[in-house]
């Protein structure tokens, strides 16, 4: 039996109480909760989370995205992107052991932003990791000091990213850094050709995804990453 798990929207953390009245996307421990529920059915063979986002915080996507690999090993669990797969959405399903895109998606956005309290939109201060990530933005120069220890930090939470999508897609972290867009979000063609996606169709119904491929997956990805850490 196929389960389905729906990421839409904007990432707002781990749980409701750090959304904003007017957020209208999803928590990360909802999702875990949903995704806890169809691993222990034993009726349940294979998961797919179904993606629409375009990312938002990543306050929860790190252990959220642990808890994808961990089901791997014991579901086929598959993404489908239905129209927008980036930033804290990307780093979610290249945990799945495939991802599969519609013609007309958009996927990636590698990368990560960062903005001090009540300094948000056009001319904001910022910075960014992801050589793409904040394209064609503008950008007021923060105080030095101030800079140079956000922009640290952000280059942490990076770093992570970039390891989490290597091991998730059994690839080196050059291949994440230099060929998955460099922080700017891509169409399914040239996904797929980065090796960003595993196959481009507009429905799953005619989809064949047995557990011999699952652990075909797995095992590839296992052979080629290391455990990564938060």
């Amino acid at each position: 039996m196929r389960e389905t798990i729906r990421i839409y929207g904007r990432a707002e953390g781990h749980d409701l109480s750090e959304r904003s009245e007017e957020a209208a996307g999803f928590v990360t421990s909802s999702i875990m909760r949903a995704l806890d529920i169809a691993v222990a059915d034993e009726h349940v063979t294979e998961v797919v989370i179904r993606f629409d986002s375009l990312g938002g915080v990543l306050t929860g996507i790190p252990d959220l995205a642990n808890a994808i690999r961990a089901a791997g090993g014991r579901k086929a669990v598959t993404g489908f992107v239905v129209r927008h797969c980036c930033s804290a959405a990307y780093f979610l399903a290249s945990q799945c052991q495939q991802i599969i895109c519609v013609p007309h998606g958009l996927v990636g956005s590698v990368g990560v932003v960062r903005e001090p309290d009540g300094h948000f939109g056009a001319g904001s201060y910022y910075v960014a990791a992801g050589r793409l990530k904040a394209a064609g933005r503008a950008r007021i120069q923060l105080p030095a000091n101030e800079e140079a220890a956000m922009q640290a930090s952000v280059d942490r939470e990076y770093g992570r990213f970039v390891s989490a999508v290597a091991a998730g897609r059994g690839v080196s972290r050059a291949e994440v850094l230099h060929g998955y867009g460099e922080g700017a979000a891509v169409d399914a063609g040239t996904a797929m050709r980065a090796g960003m996606v595993d196959r481009i169709a507009s429905t799953l119904d005619p989809v064949e995804i047995s557990a011999s491929m699952a652990k075909r997956y797995a095992r590839l990805r296992e052979q080629s990453a290391a455990t990564w850490r938060h």
